[in-house]
Order: structure tokens, then C-alpha cells, then sequence
């Protein structure tokens, strides 16, 4: 059975199919593309963008008598029960949530309002819309296309390009050749990049269709065809498997050549993916399990999930610990789940109720007499098979736009005329909710337009000003914020600015690791060391093998004085492959710069073995030596440490004038470090020496304020305690 897809559609059908499409169109236009090349950022502007770009079909489902789409009151129930929950603590996340489930609504309303002509409008215009997203990318070398991201660009023109695949298979007219044009390109594109999802999908359609085919009076040209489409898959499915992939913007990257030689495989490189997303998938019931009659909230996913991470998942996500950037989850990869985790079970049954009622309605649809009714339903199975190892339903907009109109239009067919007030009442309602929704997708929009100004730019001030335009916008976007505080820390700026911005962050997702261990930072660098070894407690149980947190313990370790901890972080940090001894070299020159040479010393010496029990003077030959080689904190951390051992010695001889001048030369120089008076240790030391150069109100005045830890009452040489028993020092707080 062939068709020419000679439907004329009513002028009206024309333009709400039109309507429909706007969205899908928009977001795959490089030129309209509000998120182009940094999909990153643009989650929350493309669902802003999306809702803006679905006005014009809102409006015209209000004044159109739509058709009864069949599951939409299960959608429904889904949304409201969902907004209808505490919010929780990312108030933008839960806006968004909102949107998303606003355009959905709208979407499937339009697709349910179109005819036949209409419909085969829209499977036209879903192949545009894949050609768009999916040309640039494989001619121009570039995965990521428009998006930004191989995954979800893969996501967003897989509607089309299954809508091609049945045109082609059973359409006699010139679209067919655009049909098999985009499965080409989908092939092509979900091959190289990879994107197993993509082509799994394929491949489930394909047999679907094939096994539907046999039960009809589908001809056998249609169904040869499509068993060359199903060995295809399979032939794609076994190049990834097999073949090297090297793609920078692939959905599952080769892992670098620096990975163990069993992590090298090409195997490992493309299928790791695949375990990560099944242990998310197992942790993400384990957050089902504690919260099943509310959830954890709408849009509260990623705030909520790290307590939930599974180790081994922290690995493979960050390459077996080699990976130094943060990674944070999201979603759970599986739109079939997330509604359980988010809103509890009756919200996920109810979620997971319409799902099936598509996926019914699919594989029927395969074996429609018209061949654009069953590229409706190609697309409409292929976007549910994504949606469990993807989130093309509620974390990409590109292709739930597409999906929504898809479902709407296919739970519509075969339906009945529903009662006109009941038609009119659902089309304005969505159409008055959408409206209602303007104020908060018009900030999110411009919000990521903001953020995307900093891709383009190199400046400082110009990337500062973005950032605060895009906080205007939406002042408790995380992305925007945790920007803002990196910008802030890497430019130098007051640690007070700084950790209030973190602090921000923290209030809205209180298990963010990154704003954790930053924060912890700045809190250390402030002197506070229990808060920041409480922060860096809480990230520990979050990712206790990040190479970046587990330097910041062995930092910490060392400032409170605990050698053998900061060496038991040391030994750990070398054993897993991110021993740095530059960064080591560089901390031990601080440990020493802020009085803490007796740590410093022990961990300078794992650097080189050269510098194990050195002396006064060969501490002074290698300050001229790192001074002139232009490394001056290092040279300044020799020299400081030269005048301290010299005074030690004198002080030990006696000889309190010399060690008085030799504590003198090393507080001018560490004094920068710890203004306004030096370190408390060498402070507490220099103050012994002038109580025994019968200078008594000069140690008293400098020890004036002081409140000594007890780890540095133990550092102190022997005769330095002893005058200091003598002077009944006892710290400011005694």
C-alpha cells in the first residue's frame, strides 16, 4: 500500500500546523537560536524561548475547535498534581518544571487540532526542521550543530528523521526523497558522534514497523525497505561498538590517552555511557523509595540527587577520577522516571499512564493506510524509546517541542467530536495559562541570551557584565550564579563577595559540590578553618574522590597541623594518578610564607628528596637560585625559612641579639603573607627571644591579641615555650 500524501489541508489546518511547527523551526535555526553553540547554558532560555515561540499556536487552539486527544487528562492530572507540591529549594528550576508542562499542553493541543492535510503538514515540516539540525552539523564537521551538544541535537531531529523513514518506505511523492535525505543524515550523525540512543531507536522503529508491516497490506517493496533500514541500524550499532571514535563533542567521548590501557578501548570509550546511565537509573529509585507519595519537588532533581550518586557512577562519569572538572547529574537520563522522582508516584503513574497511551497508540499508528499517520507515529515511538537513556520530554526543549505536537496529533486520530463547550474551554484555558507564564519565559530567555554573551567575548568586564545582566534576568539562576562566583575567585576579587556568592548557590541546591568545595576554600582562606573543614566534610559525601577535594583535605590537614592526615590524602592522591608535585611545591611555599614550616618542610621534602633536612644556608643558596629563575614566592619562602633556622640555632647558642635580628628579617617577609604583624607561631617564637633580650614590653605588645591553637603551641621549639611559660602567656582568649 503506497500514498502520495495528496491530503489538501483547509486553510486553517495550514496555519495551526504552521503554528505548531514555529517552535521546532526556531530553536533548529542557527540565526533565530537563542542557545546556539552553548546548550550548557540554554536549557532555561530554550524553554523560555520555546513557550514565546508557541503563542501563536495557543491562540489559535483557543479560537479552534479541537479535536479530544485521548490520555491528555492524564497529562493534565500529571501537571497540576505536580504543581500543586511544595516547591522546593531551586525556585527556577521549579518555574521551568511549570513552562514545560504549559507548552507541552499547548502543543498537544495543536497537534490534536489538525486534520489529515494538517497532519501531513506537520511531518513535512518535522523533516525541515531535522534537516536544519542535523545538515550543519555533518557537513560543517561540528556534532554539537545549533545545540551545542551531539546528544541532544541527535534528540531534536529524531522525530523528523523517523517521520522520514516511513515517507520514504511508503510514499510515492517527492517529499520521500527529503525522508530518506534526513535518515541518511541521522545515521551519519548518530554514527560518527556517537549517539547509541539515536540509532537504537532506529532500530526499534524500523523492527516495529517491519513486524506491523507483515500483518497489513503494506506491499513487500515498503518491507524490504525497511529490513535494509533495520540491518543498517544494526551495521551503525556495530561500527560504534567497534570502530575508534575520536569526536570532541560526542555524546559518549573517547576517553583520553592518559586513561588505564583497559579504559582506552573503543568499546569502553562509547559504551561506557551506557553504565553510567543504568547506575543513575537505579540510584534515581533509590530517591523514588525515600519520598514516594511527594517526590523531592518539580524542577528539584538536581538539587536532590548527589546525596544519591553511586560510586562507581562517580567514577565513570569523571574517567576514573583522571577527569579534574566537576561533574553534576542533572537528570536521570530517563523521562519515563523522572515524574516519580519529582512528583511520587501518583504523579509518575499518571505521567507514565499517558506514555503508554502514546506508545499504544504508536505502534498501531505504524500500520496506518496513510503514510504521513504512521511517520506521526515513526516519530512518536522513536521519541519515547529516547526518552529512556535521554530527557527529550523535559531537559531538551528543541525536542519536546517537536514530541508534544507528535503525541498530540497522534492520540487524536480516529477521535470523535468532543462536546463544543468542553473544546473551547481546554483551548482557552491552555491559552490563558501560557499567557500567564509570559513574565517568567521572557526572563529565562533573556537570561540565556546573557549567558551566551560570554562565550563571545574574551574581556573580563565584558563577561562581568553578562553575568550580572543575566541575574538580573533571573536572579536565582545557579548557572548564572556559579559563573559569577568563579569569575569572581579567578580575578581575585574579596573573599567576601566571593563566598556570598557561593553561599547563594548553596541556598538554592544545598548539595552542590562545586559550591561546596569553593566555598570551603574561600572559608580557609578567611582563617575559618572549622566551617570550611565542615564544607569539605559535606563534599566528601558527595564525591570523596574528586582530586580537587581531596587536595583542599590535604590542605586543610596541613593548616591544622596533621601531617600524617595531609600525607595519608598525599599517598591516596598519588596512588589514583593526581600527584602534582608543582602544586605541592607550591602549597609547602605557603605552608612556610605563613608560619607553618614545620608542615611545609614535610611536604616540600615529597617533592624532591633534595630538600629533606635542609639547612639554613642551603635554604639561602636556593632563594638566589629560584629568585633568578623569576619564581619569587618560592624564593621568598627559602629565604624566610634560612632567617627561622638561623634564629633557632642562635636562640639554641644563646645568642638572643643575633636571633633577634634573624626573627626580624623572617617576619618582614612573612608579615605580606599574614599582615598585619606575621605569622602566630613565628610571632609567639620572635616574642620568646625578646623576653629573654630583657625586652619585655616589646614581647608583650606583639603578643597582644594573639590566640595561639594548640597545634602551634606544639610546633614551638623548646626554649621558646619555655619563656613563654615564664611570661604566663596563655593566648588572648585565656
Amino acid at each position: 500500500m503506497a500514498s502520495n500524501i495528496t491530503n489538501r489541508a483547509p486553510l486553517g489546518d495550514k496555519w495551526l500546523a504552521l503554528a505548531a511547527l514555529l517552535p521546532a523551526v526556531l530553536l533548529a535555526s542557527p540565526v533565530a537560536n537563542p542557545i546556539a553553540g552553548d546548550f550548557a547554558t540554554g536549557e532555561f532560555s530554550a524553554s523560555g524561548f520555546a513557550l514565546l515561540a508557541s503563542l501563536p499556536a495557543a491562540f489559535l487552539v483557543a479560537l479552534k475547535r479541537v479535536a479530544p486527544v485521548r490520555g491528555l487528562l492524564l497529562f493534565l492530572c500529571a501537571w497540576i498534581a505536580l504543581a500543586a507540591l511544595p516547591g522546593g529549594s531551586d525556585s527556577l528550576a521549579r518555574e521551568r518544571t511549570w513552562m514545560v508542562f504549559a507548552t507541552g499542553a499547548v502543543l498537544a493541543l495543536a497537534g490534536g487540532g489538525l486534520g489529515a492535510g494538517g497532519r501531513t503538514w506537520l511531518v513535512r515540516g518535522l523533516m525541515i526542521a531535522s534537516a536544519l539540525f542535523l545538515g550543519r552539523a555533518v557537513i560543517a564537521g561540528d556534532p554539537g550543530g545549533v545545540l551545542g551538544n551531539s546528544g541532544e541535537l541527535s534528540a531534536a531531529a529524531l522525530p523528523g528523521s523517523l517521520c522520514g523513514l516511513l515517507l520514504w518506505v511508503r510514499c510515492k511523492s517527492a517529499w520521500r526523497w527529503l525522508g530518506l535525505a534526513v535518515l541518511v543524515l541521522l545515521v551519519v550523525h548518530a554514527s560518527s558522534a556517537p549517539v547509541l540512543t539515536s540509532l537504537v531507536a532506529l532500530f526499534v522503529v524500523a523492527t516495529v514497523a517491519w513486524m506491523q508491516s507483515a500483518k497489513s497490506a503494506i506491499r513487500s517493496e515498503a518491507r524490504i525497505k525497511l529490513a535494509l533500514v533495520v540491518a543498517l541500524a544494526l551495521c551503525a550499532f556495530g561500527w560504534v561498538r567497534y570502530a575508534p571514535l575520536s569526536s570532541p563533542g560526542s555524546e559518549l567521548a573517547a576517553i583520553p590517552e592518559t586513561q588505564p590501557a583497559e579504559l582506552q578501548s573503543p568499546q569502553n570509550a562509547a559504551f561506557g555511557g551506557v553504565e553510567v546511565r543504568r547506575r543513575i537509573f537505579f540510584a534515581t529509585l533509590d530517591l523514588v523509595a525515600d519520598a514516594p507519595l511527594r517526590g523531592v519537588g518539580a524542577g528539584q532533581f538536581a538539587a536532590a540527587f548527589p546525596a544519591y550518586r553511586d560510586p562507581r557512577e562517580l567514577e565513570l562519569s569523571n574517567l576514573e577520577g583522571r577527569l579534574e572538572g566537576l561533574t553534576e547529574v542533572e537528570h536521570p537520563h530517563n523521562d519515563w522516571i523522572l515524574p516519580f522522582a519529582e512528583g511520587g508516584l501518583a504523579v509518575g503513574f499518571a505521567w507514565a499512564g499517558f506514555l503508554s497511551l502514546v506508545l499504544l497508540a504508536a505502534v498501531r499508528g505504524l500500520a496506518a493506510a496513510q503514510a504521513s499517520d504512521a511517520a506521526l507515529a515513526a516519530g512518536s515511538l522513536a521519541v519515547l524509546v529516547s526518552a529512556l537513556a535521554g530527557s527529550p520530554l523535559f531537559h531538551n526543549p528543541a525536542a519536546q517541542v517537536a514530541a508534544m505536537v507528535l503525541f498530540g496529533a497522534l492520540l487524536s486520530m480516529g477521535q470523535g467530536p468532543a462536546p463544543r463547550r468542553g473544546r473551547r474551554l481546554v483551548g482557552a484555558s491552555a491559552c490563558v495559562v501560557l499567557v500567564l507564564t509570559i513574565p517568567g519565559a521572557w526572563s529565562m530567555w533573556r537570561m540565556g541570551r546573557a549567558l551566551r554573551d560570554i562565550t563571545l567575548t574574551t574581556s573580563v568586564t565584558a563577561k562581568s557584565l553578562a553575568l550580572d545582566e543575566a541575574l538580573r534576568a533571573a536572579p536565582d539562576s545557579v548557572e548564572a550564579l556559579s559563573l559569577k562566583a568563579r569569575l569572581s575567585q579567578s580575578r581575585g576579587d574579596d573573599l567576601a563577595a566571593s563566598l556570598a556568592l557561593w553561599e547563594r548557590v548553596l541556598d538554592l541546591r544545598p548539595l552542590r559540590f562545586e559550591a561546596l568545595m569553593n566555598s570551603g576554600q574561600i572559608l580557609a582562606q578567611r582563617g575559618d578553618l572549622v566551617m570550611a573543614w565542615e564544607r569539605f566534610e559535606a563534599a566528601t559525601l558527595l564525591d570523596p574522590r574528586h582530586p580537587g577535594l581531596m587536595r583542599n583535605r590535604l590542605a586543610g590537614a596541613a593548616d591544622r597541623g596533621r601531617i600524617a592526615e595531609a600525607l595519608a590524602e598525599l599517598d591516596a592522591l598519588e596512588a589514583g594518578g593526581h600527584g602534582d608535585p608543582l602544586w605541592l611545591f607550591n602549597l609547602a611555599c605557603d605552608l612556610v610564607l605563613r608560619g607553618q614550616d614545620r608542615e611545609g618542610l614535610v611536604l616540600m621534602a615529597r617533592t624532591d628528596e633534595r630538600l629533606k633536612d635542609l639547612s639554613a644556608e642551603q635554604c639561602w643558596e636556593l632563594d638566589a637560585k629560584y629568585r633568578l629563575g623569576g619564581s619569587h614566592i618560592a624564593a621568598d619562602a627559602f629565604k624566610a625559612l634560612a632567617h627561622v633556622l638561623w634564629g633557632r640555632d642562635q636562640a639554641r647558642a644563646g645568642d638572643w641579639d643575633d636571633a633577634r635580628r634573624s626573627y626580624r628579617q623572617n617576619l618582614r617577609i612573612t608579615r605580606e603573607r599574614v599582615p598585619p604583624q606575621g605569622p602566630t607561631r613565628l610571632r609567639m617564637e620572635m616574642a620568646a627571644v625578646l623576653w629573654r633580650s630583657r625586652m619585655p614590653e616589646d614581647a608583650q605588645q606583639l603578643l597582644a591579641g594573639l590566640t595561639p591553637r594548640p597545634v602551634d603551641w606544639l610546633a614551638l621549639p623548646p626554649w621558646a615555650g619555655e619563656a613563654l611559660l615564664e611570661m604566663k602567656f596563655a593566648g588572648a582568649g585565656e
